[in-house]
């Protein structure tokens, strides 16, 4: 819960013009939906797909990229997704 009044408080703040080609990536299929209900006009993408499963999950290179292209990353819980503090280790000037 607090973290969907963290997301509606970060999204009131601005105008969807605001936002310009912010690319936002949700680390699984729970937050892109409420970023999409929150901002629909965003670019979002979420790195594990509807279907997919979040434990076990292995980033993959289109995945990296797409987070380091990212203006907002969004996430859960470092325990459920060890995978992204990995990336943002060997990604300091990006994470």
């Amino acid at each position: 819960m607090r973290l969907v009044i963290l997301i509606l408080a970060i999204f009131s703040c601005f105008s969807a013009k605001a936002f310009g080609r912010t690319e936002i990536v949700s680390s699984f299929t729970i937050i892109h939906y409420w970023v999409g209900k929150i901002a629909p006009q965003i670019n979002r993408k979420s790195l594990i797909e509807s279907g997919g499963e979040l434990h076990g999950y292995h980033l993959n290179p289109r995945d990296s990229k797409a987070l380091a292209e990212a203006n907002v990353i969004i996430a859960i819980n470092p325990v459920l997704e060890p995978w992204l503090d990995d990336w943002a280790k060997a990604n300091p000037k990006k994470a």
